[in-house]
């Protein structure tokens, strides 16, 4: 199920995906909110870090949109190994 993240009064698509060997869901988001987030390898405010923490992994937004939670859990490994 999708959800959003308000970030700098803008909306985020977020999910939780459960990803095998990591335990319950995870909060995944999509690369649009990690680069407001997170600029020249800082973080952009002391709330974009609290909200960098809740998040898990980052995927495109055709990722998080298009695929089901098995084919984004395949992402998320795919792309961590």
């Amino acid at each position: 199920m999708l959800d959003f993240i308000v970030f700098a009064e803008n909306k985020y698509l977020a999910r939780r995906v459960a990803i095998e060997g990591y335990g319950s869901e995870l909060m995944i988001s999509t690369d649009d909110l990690e680069s407001v987030l997170i600029s020249d390898g800082a973080y952009t405010s002391t709330e974009a870090r609290l909200i960098d923490e809740q998040i898990f992994f980052y995927v495109p937004k055709r990722i998080a949109v298009d695929c089901s939670d098995e084919e984004v859990a395949e992402y998320v490994h795919r792309y961590m190994n």
